[in-house]
């Protein structure tokens, strides 16, 4: 990780204090060597607080198999020697990219680990599976058998008992309730643990046509009050994604014995121009600090280019997220990050 935690240092201050980037480097030292992608999550509101730093991995990337436990990277051993988190995490990339690759892999292409501030650095990851899903599975009468039937809901449960998170009970079924009550044209594409916070639950990542939503959340998540996010989706709508009313709009939920009445709603851009207006709106509507909205609109412009002259990582923009709780979003958070070139 000697690369990545090097290039933090490239993060504006609007993102990461000079402070935070010591620490975040020393975080980022101390992991093994497993990915060429770091990833931030920053506050657009309050200038230089950076909520989390995250790694992306891929089956694919040779990089990955310093997270086996027969691993000779002796950072992963000290952090399995004082953290069942991270044994548990080796023992599921054993799983991933041999033990049941036939399985696990055409459904998992990719893991996200991401390492919270929460009030100081935690070296222990919330872990995000990506999930692929044949498209059978996608189809509503298939959704409409018993959901502890279905293999892709099966394998959401096996994942999840992998990872050292037992859903039984009440909160299985609240998860079942979310897979059987997906519209037509939903899916589910990331389902999470959250580590360093246990009181959350798990986390469901749902992409959902946008005419759908408001029914889904009352279907799903009465604590919800589905209309602020309607609201939202006609506001910044015109700017993102889910301009149309069959356009997917990506939604986060906390999953426990119920569904939080927090979601996260994604923001993206129909293309990479979009990224001004969108935050022109943001700030606009007192979500966004405008020298966050500059600094994000500068970083994303180097994108187009390597650091350093075409040496090290190349910077990006990844996707806003609003947090809505109540009436109102009360959070915008920007998600920015480096990437190997080689890999864009």
């Amino acid at each position: 990780m000697g690369t990545l935690s090097a290039w933090i240092d490239a993060v504006p201050p609007e993102f990461c204090s000079q402070e935070e980037k010591h620490a975040v480097a020393h975080l980022l030292a101390n992991l093994p060597p497993c990915s060429r992608d770091i990833g931030l999550e920053a506050d657009l509101g309050h200038p230089g607080n950076l909520y989390a730093v995250g790694l992306a991995i891929t089956r694919d990337d040779e990089r990955t198999s310093a997270l086996l436990p027969s691993g000779r990277d002796l950072r992963l051993h000290k952090l399995a020697l004082r953290s069942a988190a991270w044994r548990r995490l080796s023992t599921f990339v054993l799983a991933w990219l041999h033990l049941q690759a036939r399985s696990l892999g055409p459904r998992v292409p990719f893991v996200f680990l991401e390492f919270d501030r929460a009030p100081t650095w935690q070296n222990t990851p919330c872990i995000f599976v990506a999930l692929d899903w044949p498209l059978a599975e996608l189809e509503p009468q298939f959704r409409q058998q018993a959901p502890f039937a279905v293999p892709g809901f099966q394998m959401v449960l096996q994942l999840l008992v992998l990872l050292g998170d037992r859903a039984a009970g009440e909160q299985a079924h609240c998860l079942a309730r979310c897979w059987r009550q997906l519209p037509e044209g939903g899916v589910w594409s990331h389902v999470g643990v959250l580590t360093s916070r246990p009181e959350v639950g798990r986390r469901v990542s749902l992409l959902l046509p946008r005419g759908s939503v408001a029914t889904y959340l009352e279907r799903v998540a009465p604590a919800v009050d589905s209309a602020p996010i309607v609201q939202l989706l006609e506001r910044y709508g015109a700017m993102c994604h889910f301009d149309r009313v069959g356009k997917r709009v990506q939604l986060e939920l906390d999953v426990g014995e119920h569904v939080s009445a927090r979601v996260g709603l994604s923001l993206v851009p129909k293309q990479p121009e979009g990224w001004r207006p969108l935050l022109d709106a943001l700030v606009r509507d007192g979500l966004c600090e405008p020298r966050c909205a500059t600094a994000a609109l500068n970083w994303e412009e180097g994108a187009i280019r390597p650091l350093a002259g075409g040496r090290g990582l190349v910077p990006y923009l990844s996707h806003a997220k609003l947090v809505v709780h109540g009436e109102r979003a009360t959070v915008a958070k920007l998600y920015l990050g480096l990437r190997d070139p080689r890999h864009c």
